[in-house]
């Protein structure tokens, strides 16, 4: 069983799975920060923090699809931004 949780202001999210899991929440600013959740809950899942370097991936969003590309190739995980 495989765990993660996030805070936020007066927000907490966790997230339960049989598989290894990231997760993460920000309070929502003038800013747009789905940039910023997608890449904090990927290196939550790679359990790395963030030794792992922000610039070495990134994400196509193309409608409901959230693609990862990073130094290994497309990885297959599932990655949904909700309001």
């Amino acid at each position: 069983m495989y765990s993660n949780i996030s805070h936020a202001g007066e927000w907490v999210v966790c997230a339960i799975s049989d598989y290894e899991v990231g997760i993460d929440i920000e309070c929502i600013k003038e800013i747009d920060y789905d940039m910023w959740t997608l890449k904090e809950s990927y290196i939550k899942w790679l359990g790395t923090g963030l030794s792992t370097p922000l610039d070495s991936f990134c994400f196509k969003i193309k409608k409901q699809d959230i693609i990862l590309k990073d130094k290994f190739g497309i990885e297959k995980l599932n990655f949904e931004n909700i309001p």
